[in-house]
């Protein structure tokens, strides 16, 4: 019987697992990017306490998925901290924007050994380089501008995730533009990403995104400029070509990764 039927996403049976009260099988827990840790993980974490050491990394600063409900677990628990202020990875030039960037609550250290060049126009675009997004929405909506412009790009990001998101948002659109109750009921059913399932109008949507800002407030943007379906035909002929010298990424998927190369894109805030 479909009325009987009960959407279940990835969140529903975390949920259900979290309710299940279960006991991992480990003396330690190691919990990664604690930055962006739900309560539901949280719980599920926490209640290993009684029998198991649990390890947690994070930092504050780094926290991507507030929009997801996600919080900063760190400051839910009390426990022996630790720093980790140095880095293997960039010289003492980009450790010094960091240590500025911080406001000074933590001196970074950078490679002695390693030579780090800042500023505007020092990336030669001739060679390898990549950008790195802060949004998703914000990256494929410069990546299509690179496509269309003939350039061969690699894009790192689950594109054919995005085009369903894009398509679910579009369609929640249509529907708020409708007037008769039929049109508007088959514009709904085209809404099927369970990113977008929870709004019960683009109006709902707006509001939250207005609230979040980040990715939300960046696809609302791209439907109601009336670039969505473009984006979407550039996307699914999208191939990503062999050997690209040319990197378009998610600062998330750049953690632990190195290029000689980077250009940070307008979708992070400025600190000049």
């Amino acid at each position: 019987d479909v009325s009987k039927c009960v959407l279940a996403t990835h969140d529903t049976y975390l949920k259900l697992y979290q309710m299940s009260k279960p006991v991992l099988p480990y003396e330690v827990v190691y919990a990664d990017e604690f930055q962006d840790t739900s309560p539901c993980v949280l719980d599920i974490i926490m209640n290993q306490a009684a029998h198991a050491k649990i390890i947690m990394v994070g930092d504050r600063r780094q926290a991507i998925y507030g929009w997801r409900g996600a919080v900063n677990a760190m400051q839910s628990v009390t426990c022996e901290e630790a720093t980790l202020s140095m880095s293997f990875r960039y010289g003492q030039g980009i450790a010094d924007v960091a240590t500025h960037i911080l406001k000074g609550d933590m001196k970074i250290m950078g490679r002695p050994d390693l030579k780090s060049v800042i500023g505007f126009g020092v990336v030669d675009r001739s060679k390898p380089h990549a950008f790195l997004f802060r949004t998703n929405a914000m990256l494929l909506s410069e990546a299509v501008k690179a496509i269309d412009a003939g350039q061969k790009i690699k894009v790192e990001i689950d594109v054919k995730d995005f085009v369903k998101v894009l398509e679910s948002a579009q369609a929640l659109y249509d529907a708020s533009r409708e007037y008769s109750a039929p049109a508007i009921k088959a514009a709904m059913k085209k809404v099927k990403h369970e990113r977008i399932l929870p709004y019960i109008s683009w109006a709902k949507l707006v509001e939250e995104a207005s609230e979040q800002g980040g990715e939300m407030k960046r696809l609302a943007a791209i439907v109601e400029c009336g670039e969505a379906q473009h984006i979407i035909d550039v996307l699914e002929r999208y191939r990503a070509p062999e050997n690209a010298s040319v990197v378009y990424t998610s600062a998330h998927k750049s953690k632990g990764r190195e290029w000689k190369q980077v250009i940070l894109a307008e979708d992070f805030p400025s600190h000049y």
